[in-house]
């Protein structure tokens, strides 16, 4: 959404999308209204330093089918990389933020299992803090026996559940910045699962639960959905400023 934009009525937001709209079949369309009605930023997901790009992406369609507005994600040790084979699209509808320490540009390798170095805490702290700052509290997923489980997590506050890189977890800046800990229960010889199926473990859990309660607990506001569901008809049809202009 463009800054000009934020200040249209809501009056002149339906406009635009009842113009858009005519540019896309019907069906295209309802399945976009559908999705953006229950988009919801009572739940996000804390990605830190996820390594291979075919996880990123499923995590991403995971995110996006439990109805997520919003992903983060903290590169210290590798880039957030997406494959979009495997994406099939779901980056797309979704706002996905990135924290990048910036010796990555210049090509600094960080070892897996050793310790962040002194800028990557800080950039690692910086996020946390911008993502308290948005609301949620920091659920950071631990193994073994963590103080709740997704089906007990406290809901009364937006919840953002932390996911650490693969094999090794969360960074211990990670879990000392977390406001609760959480553990999924597991019962059988292997202790860890695949990323994204632990990601949709975690979302279910939540998710079930935050949706049963009262819409307007969850759901985004009348005029976020509306700028929400104009933003996405943009990105569906081609010269979609040029037709609002010459409308």
């Amino acid at each position: 959404m463009k800054a000009e934009e934020t200040s249209l009525s809501e009056s002149e937001l339906k406009r635009r999308i009842d113009i858009l709209a005519g540019k896309i079949s019907c069906s295209r369309y309802e399945k976009l209204k559908r999705a953006a009605h229950f988009r919801t930023r009572q739940i996000t997901l804390v990605l830190e330093d996820i390594f291979q790009p075919h996880n990123g992406a499923a995590v991403l369609r995971t995110a996006d089918a439990f109805g997520l507005k919003e992903v983060h994600a903290i590169e210290n040790r590798y880039r957030f990389k997406v494959s979009h084979q495997v994406d099939m699209g779901a980056s797309k509808w979704l706002d996905i933020f990135k924290y990048t320490h910036s010796g990555l540009n210049a090509g600094q390798k960080i070892p897996k299992r050793s310790p962040l170095p002194e800028d990557c805490q800080k950039n690692a702290l910086e996020a946390f803090e911008k993502i308290r700052e948005r609301g949620y509290i920091l659920a950071a997923s631990v193994p073994g026996e963590g103080t709740y489980t997704p089906q007990t997590l406290p809901i009364d506050k937006p919840v953002a559940v932390m996911i650490g890189t693969e094999l090794t977890g969360l960074s211990d800046e990670a879990i000392q910045s977390a406001d609760i800990k959480f553990s999924v229960p597991m019962y059988g010889m292997a202790q860890s699962m695949n990323l994204s199926v632990f990601a949709g473990v975690c979302l279910e859990g939540i998710s079930c639960r935050i949706r049963a309660r009262d819409r307007k607990f969850w759901a985004l506001g009348e005029r976020e959905e509306l700028e929400l569901l104009l933003s996405w008809l943009k990105k569906c049809v081609r010269d979609a400023d040029a037709l609002l202009y010459l409308d």
